[in-house]
């Protein structure tokens, strides 16, 4: 009873441990500048307008 109780707390530890360090993970996004996508699109926009 007792082994099954600290698995318990262990598995609690390690599953709070792991949410908080993914919270605190800072995201980053490519600038627009660098967006191949962008260009592609502009371009596409402009060949339509050209018609």
């Amino acid at each position: 009873m007792i082994v099954s109780i600290l698995i318990i707390i262990v598995i609690i530890l390690a599953s709070a441990l792991t949410t908080s360090k993914a919270y605190s993970y800072k995201h980053t996004i490519d600038p627009i500048e660098n967006n191949p996508n962008i260009k592609t699109n502009n371009d596409e926009i402009n060949k339509k307008s050209d018609s």
